[in-house]
């Protein structure tokens, strides 16, 4: 093989990496995202959520959910 396909070899490989790795760090599970420059992030109260994003479009009472060993009313808000 020549030098150049070794080269065209190895940064082939190397993008294959880098596709597998932006890849399944985006499949790690989300705990906090952005709402206009704010972050917010799970667990926030109330207050905190609708001071930092606003008044959602639509909301639900989901009802209430096992968190740390122990249950929590949770509510899920929607924004346009």
């Amino acid at each position: 093989m020549s030098t150049n396909s070794m080269k065209n070899i190895y940064k082939l490989v190397k993008l294959n990496i880098l596709i597998l790795f932006l890849t399944c760090s985006a499949t790690v599970k989300a705990d906090s995202f952005r709402c206009h420059s704010k972050v917010v992030m799970v667990g926030y109260s109330t207050f905190e959520v609708k001071d930092k994003c606003g008044t959602p479009s639509y909301e639900e009472d989901i009802g209430y959910i096992k968190v740390d060993n122990e249950y929590v009313n949770a509510k899920q808000y929607i924004y346009d």
